[in-house]
């Protein structure tokens, strides 16, 4: 598996179709992050831009992932393959029966 860094232009305005789908976007990125498609996802202090980093095979893959958000079609973004990704585990240790 492969790391890739995308980072997404929101649009300058937010239109009220933009807004309505945004529920939709954190629940889609939710159920990728469970899945561990998706390992972080940050939005600057502006809001004008998302920063993502998605696990996956290949640079299609990525892509195809991130074609899958709601709010892709108000968007433009890149795809940066990385050479590696060092980040702080969040998740809880699993318990210990001992």
């Amino acid at each position: 598996m492969n790391d890739y860094m995308v980072e997404i232009i929101l649009p300058k305005m937010f239109t009220p179709d933009f807004v309505e789908l945004i529920p939709r976007q954190i629940h889609k990125v939710n159920e990728l992050m469970l899945a561990r498609k998706l390992t972080s996802y940050s939005l600057s202090a502006d809001r004008s831009k998302v920063w993502v980093t998605v696990l996956a095979k290949s640079r299609f893959e990525a892509e195809s992932i991130i074609a899958g958000f709601p709010i892709i079609s108000f968007v433009n973004y890149t795809i940066h393959e990385l050479a590696f990704h060092n980040a702080l585990s969040l998740s809880f240790p699993q318990p210990s029966m001992n």
